[in-house]
């Protein structure tokens, strides 16, 4: 890390909210500085390393997690695990069951037979 301003106030009067050595770090890259996490991120992007390993070295996780989800999204890549195996039901059209009971290949069921209602007698 160099010299700024920034750096020399935060060694004077202590860190805050908004003035952490990480944040003065990352806001410096136009001065050639570059937090670590900020060259995992790097290394995702140009596919030197994994997003597990990146997630396993990083200072902070949830920051991490966003940077990495924002690679994937500038890659076009929404989902890179996979289909979830999770299926909707969808109904199926009358029209498609009327046409397979016209070539015979689904039985229509028989209509229920509605029970004797025993008779009351007065």
């Amino acid at each position: 890390m160099g010299s700024s301003l920034r750096t020399r106030e935060v060694i004077a009067y202590g860190e805050s909210e908004n003035k952490t050595f990480h944040e003065i770090i990352e806001a410096g890259t136009i001065l050639g500085w570059h937090s670590f996490d900020q060259k995992l991120v790097a290394a995702f992007e140009n596919e030197q390393i994994t997003e597990e390993t990146a997630m396993l070295y990083c200072a902070s996780k949830a920051r991490m997690g966003q940077q990495i989800d924002q690679v994937n999204k500038k890659r076009g890549a929404a989902n890179l695990e996979g289909p979830s195996g999770l299926k909707m039901n969808r109904p199926v059209p009358v029209e498609s069951i009327l046409e397979q009971i016209e070539k015979g290949g689904l039985k229509t069921p028989a209509p229920p037979v509605p029970s004797p209602v025993p008779a009351h007698s007065s």
